[in-house]
C-alpha cells in the first residue's frame, strides 16, 4: 500500500498510533504531510469531517502546511466539514484556535446552515453564540434536501436530532426517501421504539 494511502486512511479513521509510527520511521508521502486528493480535500478536512480532533491537533503540531483555514476545491474550510457532521467538540476546538464561525470562504454556504440541515441543534446553538447569523429560513415545501437528515436521525434513534429537525426547523416527518420507506418505517425496521413513538405522536401514520 503506498504510504500516501496509509496516511489518508489513518487520518480518516482516527488512527493516531499509525500516524506516529509513520512519522517515527520518517516514511514520506508523495506530497508530504500536506497531501490532498483530486477534489482538493486535505487531510485536515478529512479529520474535521470525522470529528477526529486529536488527529487535527497532531497535524497542526507535526506539519506547518496543515492550516485550520485551508480551503478545498469546493471552497469549504475544515469548519464547514465539522459543522455539517455535527462534531461540536471539533467545531469548538477550531473556534478556540482562531477559526471564525463565519469562514472567509464557502460563499453563501455557512457552517451553521450545514449544521442546521443535518439537524445538529447543539452545533447551531454554539455557532449562533459565536456570532454566526441564524440559518437561512427554508421556504415552505422546499424540503427535498432534508429527507436524508430525518431518515438518518431515525435510523440512529437520535431523538434529540429528530426533535430539532421537526420542532425548530419545521421539517415534515412524512417524507419518503425517493421511492423508499417513510421515516416511521425506517425507525421500526431498526427497532427504535422511541423514534417510532415520537413520529406517531407527531402525525406519522403506521
Amino acid at each position: 500500500m503506498p504510504s500516501s494511502t496509509w496516511y489518508v486512511s489513518a487520518v480518516a479513521n482516527g488512527q493516531l498510533l499509525i500516524l506516529r509510527w509513520l512519522q517515527q520511521r520518517n516514511i514520506p508521502t508523495p506530497r508530504g504531510f500536506g497531501y490532498a486528493d483530486t477534489s482538493g480535500m486535505s487531510v485536515m478536512h478529512r479529520a474535521a469531517a470525522r470529528g477526529h480532533t486529536s488527529i487535527m491537533q497532531w497535524l497542526v503540531a507535526s506539519e506547518s502546511r496543515c492550516s485550520l483555514h485551508i480551503r478545498c476545491n469546493g471552497n469549504f474550510a475544515p469548519m464547514h466539514y465539522a459543522a455539517m457532521n455535527g462534531h461540536l467538540a471539533t467545531v469548538r476546538w477550531l473556534r478556540e484556535r482562531g477559526a471564525p464561525a463565519v469562514p472567509f470562504c464557502g460563499g453563501p454556504i455557512l457552517p451553521i446552515s450545514l449544521a442546521a440541515r443535518g439537524g445538529y441543534g447543539d452545533t447551531v446553538e454554539y455557532l449562533r453564540l459565536a456570532g454566526a447569523p441564524a440559518p437561512v429560513e427554508i421556504k415552505h415545501g422546499d424540503w427535498a434536501d432534508w429527507v436524508d437528515a430525518v431518515h438518518l436521525a431515525v435510523g440512529r434513534n437520535d431523538l434529540r436530532r429528530l426533535v430539532y429537525l421537526h420542532d425548530e426547523v419545521g421539517v415534515p416527518l412524512t417524507m419518503k426517501r425517493g421511492a423508499g420507506e417513510w421515516p416511521i418505517h425506517t425507525a421500526a425496521r431498526f427497532g427504535h421504539l422511541e423514534s417510532v413513538t415520537y413520529l406517531h405522536e407527531h402525525g406519522a401514520a403506521l
